[in-house]
């Protein structure tokens, strides 16, 4: 199959997607768009994952890029590469750059997806990102909620590198494998706020998911202006 030699950014909120030139880098962003393959059974999920992200957290873009790379993230204490397979390094304007399957940005409101992903990957990875996205707009008692819910230290046994042991990428994870049981047929309880704060995971996750809870953080924004 032939490189793909554009990406394609939506607008928040919008139908219709505008054509990248690759490569490109997404200045500021820490976002680096190159061609690629892209399967068919991708291509069937991208509206998907899309419309998730645009549910999640409205008010972000959504770029969808053949191969998706980002600045290479070296932890404080060790100096240590996320990544130590040299395939997912490729050289950039005389920088390394890292292979990732997505990238939120919640200072440009963007959230960037590689197509290079498998179709339940791209889902997923879209999952996590949206929390990014979202945990950067939450009060921090909702933060908080998920922490009380999970078991970091249980979590971070399973990772080798300080970055994935990261409370927020626990907590991005967290959110990612509770939609996983709605991508895979599974019952996931979605809740409605009554008048009661939420109190579990269930609930918490389950606004997000619905749009509930980007619905609310809007309104909350716009009182305060």
């Amino acid at each position: 199959m032939p490189d793909v030699p554009i990406a394609r950014r939506f607008a928040a909120g919008s139908t219709t997607s505008e054509i990248i030139e690759l490569p490109m880098v997404m200045s500021g962003s820490g976002a680096l768009m190159r061609p690629g393959p892209v399967l068919d059974p991708v291509k069937k999920t991208l509206p998907r994952a899309v419309a998730l992200v645009r549910r999640i957290v409205p008010w972000a873009s959504v770029t969808l890029a053949p191969r998706l790379y980002t600045k290479p993230y070296w932890t404080a204490v060790t100096h240590e590469r996320i990544t130590t397979d040299p395939l997912d390094i490729v050289t950039h304007d005389d920088r390394e750059w890292e292979s990732c399957g997505g990238l939120a940005n919640p200072g440009f409101n963007a959230v960037y997806l590689s197509m290079y992903s498998g179709p339940l990957s791209i889902l997923s990875t879209a999952a996590h990102e949206c929390w990014h996205m979202l945990e950067d707009r939450l009060a921090p008692w909702m933060v908080d909620l998920v922490d009380f819910h999970v078991d970091a230290e249980a979590a971070s046994s399973y990772w080798d590198t300080e970055y994935h042991s990261r409370p927020e990428e626990i907590r991005a994870r967290a959110f990612e494998v509770w939609c996983g049981r709605i991508f895979a047929g599974m019952p996931a309880p979605i809740y409605a706020r009554a008048e009661s704060e939420p109190e579990t995971l269930d609930e918490i996750f389950g606004m997000a998911w619905s749009g509930q809870l980007a619905q609310e953080l809007e309104a909350e924004q716009k009182v305060a202006a």
